[in-house]
């Protein structure tokens, strides 16, 4: 899904500091959104992204702030000890 070289899709993390392999096994540059207001931003973007954020902080927020996006994968995170989604605007 997100291995696609050829194809301009963009890769963002919310709070997920002890995911530094995303990089590699995306082979792109990760967004590090540093503020709340940047996800609905971020999902709002004219080309596909894809966010990696914590399953609680995504249902946590509002749904305005959710924007149109949706979950596309579910996996648990060894280090941190949570489920982090992955979640698109397409």
């Amino acid at each position: 899904m997100l291995l696609r070289p050829n194809d301009d899709i963009r890769i963002g993390c919310w709070r997920l500091d002890n995911l530094p392999s995303i990089n590699f096994y995306v082979q792109r540059n990760v967004v590090l959104l540093s503020e709340e207001d940047d996800v609905p931003r971020f999902l709002g973007s004219p080309v596909p992204v894809y966010l990696f954020i914590q399953l609680e902080d995504w249902q946590r927020m509002k749904p305005d702030r959710r924007g149109a996006g949706r979950i596309v994968a579910k996996h648990r995170d060894m280090y941190g000890h949570n489920d982090v989604v992955v979640v698109t605007n397409r």
